[in-house]
């Protein structure tokens, strides 16, 4: 990235952005520079005042002009004319302080709705450009949000205050009670330049000395992409400000750069090392397979017969590791999976024959020739998911849900070892913890049971009498932080736009039509959840909705909906991690993604080709 000459003072934040990431801010600030104009005092400044005497110098009023001189010139005016020519007098010089308000700018950001991606590009060029005004000035910028609460002002201008400024969202614009909050903080403080950038403020509670930098995302038919940000003129202190922008306002025209610059713009600017595991790059993931029993890995399809499975990072800048392959002949049919901490297992069909497939290890048979007839899934289709519940001799129990909706069971001890049927018309079969639950529709009703741990041991039952009109999806969280009787949070569907969440302490319903957008899934925010602007209500589950724009995403607790995340490219195959707040989705480009929702960064991306259309139904759903 080349800086221009100007920018050495400053330059230390652009060289923390990669290189592209960094010449598109340097050209948008300085195309932002030419509405401002030089850098100089602002007219809003403090004026100089008079502070007593500070020695003499050879410019200043001939007022002050020394005595002395007076002398030369009443007795040997020649030499006083002379030395007038030469620029030789002598002055008092007067000493001057500045006024309190000449101390600092401050710049107030909307993180709003209206000014969620794009406009954030504005933001930070801005940020930028300000931090080199300030620094030519020898002035402090501080600066902050004005939906913030607690009214915080930070002079931080490194890489955790352009991430800080990137995950601050909330729901709702400016409001007369933000405005009035700032103008009591604003009066305790010595400031010469007041901005408000992003959206219009309220007219009714306008801030002294301020003026208004707005940001407006332009999508004309016919022409790309653009933001148009608008300086409207100066109001004088006694002024009310305007709405908007007048007709002498000062406008231009920014470019958006490529999607890719965009996004890693927003997302995470400063990572140099993208979370892509090389060795998944050279054959094209064909589907999505499933989650470990704690969310922390995941598997794909790599052909009919082939699966790889891998860990997701903790952010956007770890590695995530290698990766486990497992491969079976093409005679054999998958019929469930398993991921843990160590192993990829995996149950196979040919014919009559069961084998169970463990990497690290070897392929055994599980069960005898002539064994009741299994439902293995079709091939392509997501498998489910397999269970081993601990007894006397380590790992010797199984659990099956397979494609008819039967939960099989195997004690893998027995001589006669084969799949027993415990029950059917299973919706979902999970873990919470070290136990199983599985949820069964007894039409018309949904029954959760808890507490699976083995042959004979008793499960607990949790009915939601509710006479549904049609099999239900179900959803289910097990990041909760609360259970109802060892179940955890779920989301099941009540009637065509009825939904219903049930979890500790909470039963509440919900209203999602099919125009409000598809519902993807639940989850159970935990105290974090402050991040997201402190909307959403701690520890209380919500429903994951992708809004029929598909690129936006919203929580939904009781009638009310907050924003997640936005994405500049349309989302599809969306499906909630069953045990972390992590989105998983393909994009419309063709990469599957896996985004964390509360610390609002993308963690994993890879290239998916020929996705199957199996995919698209959430984790939860019966196939």
């Amino acid at each position: 990235m080349q800086l221009n000459k100007g920018a050495e003072k400053w330059s230390v934040l652009l060289q923390l952005f990669q290189d592209d990431l960094g010449d598109y801010l340097n050209a948008a600030q300085q195309k932002l520079a030419t509405l401002f104009g030089p850098a100089r005092l602002s007219a809003l400044s403090g004026e100089r005042e008079p502070d007593g005497y500070a020695g003499v110098s050879r410019e200043a009023d001939y007022q002050r002009l020394l005595l002395s001189e007076w002398t030369v010139a009443k007795r040997f005016p020649q030499e006083f004319m002379r030395r007038a020519a030469m620029g030789e007098h002598l002055f008092l010089a007067q000493a001057q302080k500045t006024s309190r308000n000449d101390q600092s700018a401050i710049l107030l950001f909307d993180s709003g709705p209206m000014q969620l991606g794009a406009p954030r590009l504005a933001h930070l060029a801005l940020f930028i450009l300000f931090l080199r005004r300030t620094a030519q000035q020898k002035r402090i910028l501080r600066w902050g949000v004005l939906q913030d609460d607690s009214l915080q002002l930070s002079e931080q201008a490194d890489e955790g205050a352009v991430m800080k400024m990137l995950r601050s969202r909330h729901s709702q614009p400016a409001t007369t009670a933000h405005m009035s909050a700032w103008k009591r903080r604003l009066q305790e403080l010595e400031y010469s330049e007041l901005w408000l950038v992003g959206g219009h403020t309220p007219d009714t509670a306008p801030l002294p000395h301020s003026r208004s930098i707005l940001i407006e995302e332009s999508v004309a038919i016919g022409s790309a992409p653009a933001l148009r940000v608008s300086l409207p003129p100066a109001r004088s202190h006694s002024e009310k400000p305007s709405g908007g922008p007048s007709t002498s306002a000062k406008t231009l025209t920014l470019a958006l750069p490529e999607q890719d610059i965009g996004l890693r713009l927003l997302r995470n600017p400063f990572s140099r090392n993208k979370a892509t595991p090389t060795s998944t790059q050279q054959e094209a993931i064909t589907g999505f397979a499933a989650f470990s029993q704690n969310g922390r890995k995941l598997a794909f399809f790599q052909g009919p017969n082939r699966i790889v499975a891998m860990s997701i990072p903790g952010s956007s800048r770890e590695n995530p590791g290698g990766v486990k392959t497992l491969a079976w002949p093409k005679s054999q049919q998958l019929l469930a999976l398993s991921l843990s901490k160590k192993r990829l297992s995996a149950i196979l069909v040919s014919g009559q024959k069961t084998y169970l497939h463990r990497f690290p290890g070897c392929q055994e048979t599980l069960a005898r020739p002539g064994a009741n007839p299994r439902s293995p899934q079709p091939p392509g289709t997501p498998p489910n998911p397999l269970f081993f519940t601990p007894t006397a001799k380590e790992q010797r129990q199984l659990w099956v849900k397979d494609a008819r909706g039967r939960l099989l069971y195997m004690n893998w001890n027995a001589e006669d070892a084969e799949f027993e049927s415990k029950d059917g018309d299973v919706l979902h079969l999970g873990a919470y913890g070290k136990r199983l639950f599985r949820a069964v529709w007894r039409k018309p009703n949904l029954i959760v049971y808890g507490s699976m741990s083995g042959d004979s041991a008793p499960l607990k039952e949790k009915q939601f009498p509710t006479e549904l009109q049609t099999e239900p999806s179900v959803f289910f969280h097990t990041g909760s932080h609360g259970s109802v009787q060892g179940v955890p949070a779920m989301a099941y569907q009540y009637a065509e736009n009825t939904w219903k969440i049930s979890a500790a302490s909470v039963n509440e319903t919900i209203d999602i039509a099919a125009t409000d957008g598809t519902v993807v899934g639940i989850v159970s925010f935990a105290p974090a959840a402050e991040e997201l602007g402190g909307y959403v209500r701690q520890s209380r589950p919500s429903l994951i909705v992708l809004e029929p724009c598909a690129t936006k995403v919203t929580a939904r607790q009781d009638s009310h909906a907050f924003l997640v995340m936005k994405n500049t490219r349309r989302m599809s195959h969306m499906m909630i991690n069953p045990h972390l707040p992590y989105l998983h989705y393909i994009e419309e480009n063709g990469d599957y993604v896996v985004y964390a929702i509360l610390k609002q960064e993308e963690l994993l991306r890879l290239p998916i080709q020929g996705v199957s259309e199996t995919v698209s139904a959430p984790v939860g759903e019966r196939p």
